[in-house]
């Protein structure tokens, strides 16, 4: 945040926490507006706008925060004078911190359902080949945002042109409040919140599709009218989500702060790895999703109350992803399977020797009628969808 002594601009605060208050309010609405007009489809090509917008502003940011501190080698000569150990390779932190760390961002990014549901919507299987190469470069930009405005924030309080910030976390609302033209932080904040949008909208759409479609399913309930019940749920979700905002602030910290380790110890290990596993079992992924939950949320909530103390060489999340996938398998090895047949590969490579034809989606003996739409529909090797999602 600015400072009060250095801010004429701002009053307070008060001030600012008012406008970004407002602008998520706003933002809320407009998120609610098209992803219930929309859904997913909706989503997706607003994100396609968000982040262009996000890499025109993180490259932007970047190339500006390093021409305000100097240039990019004074810059990091400056910092190397008295914070050395930033520009290390190892950094601050333990090395166990920092490959439980690593290990929950890369891995762990298999596991968060808003990156997962956009690869469900490709037409061609074979397009999957660029999901990596362009998640990669995605995230290799947007963090020049990040790092820019990190490493000249830290030049210029070292030179004295920049206040000793108490919360790190206001580094980039100092910067772009206090450097920047209005103009410019203006527009870096609508990144910002085109990010916040984009997993927004990813978020109430896959709460929308399982209370109207997994629940239900689960209890042999049909949904009559699944598309305006859809569209009932998410403005549900909206409404709960800016009212949680409102009268319970710690715990959106809380969730937010478990939100990724939660999502990747849960999903990795029941989902991911049961694809290649046939040993895996529903029991194993019960007991793994449950404890991914809710010792996340014990941990970092007993930890923010200061009723424990994690040791700085622990990564929360990091571990707790480790000991979930250890936990699926060994589970898994404990108990049976009642539809060993039940797994992603035979849903899509089709029915096997013995194979329950309902699970495989295969006709115990083809008619000649299967026969004749067998001839019209896409062959084997296809890797066209014929699904129309």
């Amino acid at each position: 945040m600015r400072c009060r002594t250095t801010s004429p601009r701002w009053a307070g605060y008060a001030q600012q926490d008012l406008g970004l208050a407002t602008s998520a309010w706003i933002g809320s609405m407009v998120v609610a507006a098209y992803t219930m007009a929309g859904g997913m489809l909706a989503a997706v090509w607003t994100d396609l706008v968000q982040g262009v917008l996000m890499v025109v502003m993180s490259v932007g940011l970047f190339i500006f925060a390093v021409q305000v501190a100097g240039g990019w080698l004074p810059m990091l000569d400056t910092i190397s004078t008295t914070s050395a150990e930033l520009l290390s390779i190892d950094g601050v932190q333990a090395p166990t911190y920092i490959f439980a760390f690593g290990l929950l961002i890369f891995v762990g990014a298999v596991g968060q359902p808003q990156l997962l549901t956009k690869f469900l919507m490709l037409r061609d299987m074979t397009q999957l080949k660029w999901g990596a190469a362009v998640a990669g470069i995605a995230y290799a930009i947007t963090t020049l945002f990040s790092v820019g405005i990190g490493l000249s924030t830290r030049s210029m309080t070292i030179t004295g042109d920049a206040p000793e910030l108490e919360n790190i976390d206001d580094t980039a609302i100092w910067f772009l409040d206090s450097v920047t033209n209005p103009i410019v932080g203006g527009i870096a904040l609508t990144g910002l919140l085109a990010a916040i949008m984009s997993s927004a909208s990813s978020f109430i759409t896959i709460g929308a599709s399982s209370m109207m479609r997994d629940l239900p399913g689960a209890f042999g309930i049909k949904v009559v009218r699944e598309l305006l019940w859809s569209r009932i749920a998410s403005l549900t979700l909206v409404v709960l989500s800016v009212l949680l905002t409102l009268f319970l602030s710690q715990v959106v910290f809380l969730l937010g702060a478990l939100g990724w380790a939660a999502f990747a110890a849960a999903i990795v290990g029941p989902v991911v790895m049961s694809i290649y596993w046939h040993r895996a079992t529903a029991t194993a992924a019960t007991v793994t999703v449950a404890f991914a939950i809710l010792g996340n949320m014990i941990i970092t909530s007993l930890a923010a109350r200061e009723i424990i103390s994690v040791p700085a060489f622990m990564q929360v999340g990091g571990i707790s992803l480790l000991v979930s996938i250890l936990l699926f398998y060994v589970v898994s090895l404990m108990t049976s399977n009642r539809h060993p047949d039940a797994t992603l590969e035979y849903l899509y490579s089709g029915r096997r020797a013995g194979s329950d034809p309902q699970l495989s989606g295969a006709a115990a003996t083809p008619t000649a009628a299967s026969t004749t739409t067998a001839a019209s529909a896409p062959t084997a090797t296809s890797t066209e969808r014929n699904d129309h999602v």
